[in-house]
């Protein structure tokens, strides 16, 4: 059942994100608040190199307060096409020379509370060079076995729902 919205507040302004205070009537007829977080739209990538390791990075994030092993992923910019956005992506994070990339899907990446929508690639046959990044970021490039990789996806050493559901959905489509 769709919920009315009856108004909105916005709440916070910053560089990447605005949070919002909602009103909506619900099915019933009664109203509630929703907090919403309006962020830019993003990529991700589970990325297999030549040698059939997976390739991920390791970072420090503050909500979580430690750090988290996860695939390559960034925000688009602007008007950015989502395949030119995980090509940057990936020549900044992991040093991305060439390999086969290809869309998996696209899914909302929390949508209790965001609007965020993330297009999701799979790379294989990746060769990796020197990354690039971005300053002020800081990242440790991990590559791990394809077995292993896909045991951390289901045991919950992978850091984040984007990282599991991409290694899940690029291993049944790599038939792996």
């Amino acid at each position: 059942m769709e919920e009315k919205i009856l108004s909105r507040e916005t709440r916070f302004q910053g560089k990447l994100l605005r949070l919002e205070v909602a009103e909506v009537e619900l099915a019933d007829g009664t109203r509630s608040q929703r907090e919403l977080v309006y962020h830019p739209n993003a990529v991700c990538a589970a990325v297999l190199t030549r040698e059939r390791n997976w390739v991920f990075v390791r970072q420090f994030r503050v909500p979580t307060e430690q750090l988290i092993l996860e695939c390559t992923a960034g925000k688009i910019d602007g008007d950015e096409h989502p395949d030119r956005a995980i090509e940057r992506e990936l020549r900044e994070e992991i040093g991305y020379q060439s390999g086969k990339i290809q869309r998996l899907m696209e899914f909302w990446s929390t949508p209790g509370f965001c609007n965020e929508r993330m297009t999701c690639y799979v790379v294989s046959e990746a060769v990796l060079g020197q990354s690039a990044l971005d300053e002020g970021e800081f990242l440790e490039v991990v590559q791990v076995d394809l077995q292993e990789g896909l045991a951390m996806a289901l045991d919950g050493r992978l850091g984040d729902a984007k990282s599991v559901a991409a290694v899940l959905a690029a291993a049944r489509f790599l038939g792996l």
